[in-house]
């Protein structure tokens, strides 16, 4: 090789290495800068923890103080506003797939609670004993506060790092090993039993339209679900068992999928992944396909309410109806494939965990009384009686108000049938893929 190309060659060499030189140093300064920046956001989401968590313990405090009254209301609101921001703070922390569930629940149960009695000062339902519960909890958050304020001080001296959490290392004498063993730690409360979707009472919940009912064996099951998918039960395939909260049988056949409760045989839910073809069905029969499906399970009670449409599969939410009552917590929901009218998905969670023989009651609230209770911009189209569900998934006896708005829309007023008071409102969006509910 010739002198001049050797030099030309190490040239380009000696160019190349000082490239790759300046781009690690580059990259790897960049880097650094990217693990200082979320070191820093993690210190802010820390702060804003203990912050959150310090005046949350205060509100708690100021509780036990406070005389009925409007007070109690705007300190149950500080409450619920700050455990927002420690929920928010927490889950910005890096903690990897683990969870931080005793502080998470506490935080969460608090907030929700907090709301609760708020909620329930307004109309005059909250009790001593409800605001007591409360003030009860000041002392986990005063626990709790002892042990970040210690860790905290540890991160800003830099004894403490984020960044071996983040790049996934372990790290049980760093900032994740001290919070968990937070955590871990965390002392015990008293349940907390309300309606509210953080109440303990909730994943204790039994599906109340299954009681009393004898348990199927997988045979029996098989035929259940063989009956719904509509196929030969020599061609139907166990799947799985499940004992969850409604425990149950999966089965299989080509694109379908049946889950049938153990107890009772009731047809919790139906899957056809088929590929749906052009709609030729209107929404309508979609509705008169789903009501004869459901009659044909035994169903034979439930009213559509809404349905949405999305790739020609017609969703329509049915409620359990007796007595010209509707209970809208006994929900079943439908789809109907519009290609040819089967049906491609159902889901009885609503209906199994909910239904029940309902006393015959008559609302204390007469319907004309309760009418002087919509506000003059909305004009009433129809109104009926109907139970609605609660956040806790407790039910509630209303006079149901269908109300034109001053802008040609449609809202939902609901007047409870024992107090006289609006329980709820929704409002009703029409949209080119059906109606529904916010």
């Amino acid at each position: 090789m010739e002198k001049g190309a050797l030099t030309h060659l190490a040239c380009f060499a000696l160019a190349l290495s000082v490239i790759l030189g300046g781009s690690t140093l580059y990259y790897a300064n960049r880097e650094a800068q990217y693990a200082a920046y979320t070191q820093v956001q993690h210190q802010k989401s820390l702060s804003q923890l203990l912050n959150s968590l310090n005046l949350l313990e205060t509100s708690l405090e100021k509780a036990r103080y406070v005389p009925e009254g409007a007070m109690r209301q705007t300190l149950a609101a500080d409450v619920w506003k700050e455990s927002q921001l420690a929920s928010a703070a927490l889950s910005a922390l890096p903690l990897g797939d683990r969870r931080l569930e005793q502080i998470e629940t506490y935080i969460s149960q608090v907030g929700d609670y907090a709301y609760y009695l708020m909620r329930g000062s307004a109309y005059d339902r909250a009790t001593p004993a409800e605001w007591d519960a409360l003030c009860s909890l000041c002392g986990n958050a005063s626990s709790m506060l002892e042990n970040l304020d210690v860790l905290k001080e540890q991160v800003d001296t830099g004894g403490a790092d984020f960044r071996a959490v983040t790049a996934g290392a372990a790290d049980q004498d760093g900032v994740s090993g001290a919070l968990f063993k937070v955590n871990d730690e965390f002392p015990e409360y008293a349940s907390l039993i309300y309606d509210g979707p953080y109440s303990d009472h909730v994943s204790r919940r039994k599906p109340r339209a299954l009681e009393g009912q004898r348990e199927l064996t997988q045979d029996e099951a098989l035929q259940k679900a063989s009956q719904l998918m509509g196929k030969d039960p020599s061609l139907v395939r166990f799947s799985f068992a499940s004992e969850g909260q409604i425990p149950c049988y999966g089965f299989t056949c080509d694109t379908m999928t049946a889950t049938i409760s153990k107890q009772g045989g009731l047809a919790l839910a139906l899957t056809d992944s088929r590929a749906t073809g052009e709609s030729r069905l209107t929404a309508q029969q979609a509705v008169e396909k789903a009501t004869a499906f459901l009659n044909s399970m035994g169903l034979t009670r439930m009213v559509p309410s809404y349905h949405t449409t999305y790739e020609a599969i017609c969703t329509i939410n049915f409620a359990f109806s007796e007595n010209d009552i509707i209970a809208y917590p006994d929900l079943v929901k439908v789809g109907v494939a519009l290609d040819d009218g089967s049906v491609v998905r159902l889901d009885t969670a609503g209906y199994s965990m909910n239904h029940h023989q309902r006393e015959a009651v008559s609302p204390a609230v007469p319907l004309e009384t309760a009418r002087q209770s919509i506000p003059d911009n909305l004009k009433v189209v129809r109104e009926h009686l109907a139970y609605i569900p609660t956040t806790g998934y407790n039910e509630v006896f209303c006079w149901e108000f269908v109300c034109k708005t001053e802008d040609g829309g449609h809202a939902l007023v609901y007047i409870n049938c024992e107090t006289g008071l609006a329980e709820n409102l929704l409002l009703l969006v029409e949209t080119e893929n059906g109606m529904l509910t916010r």
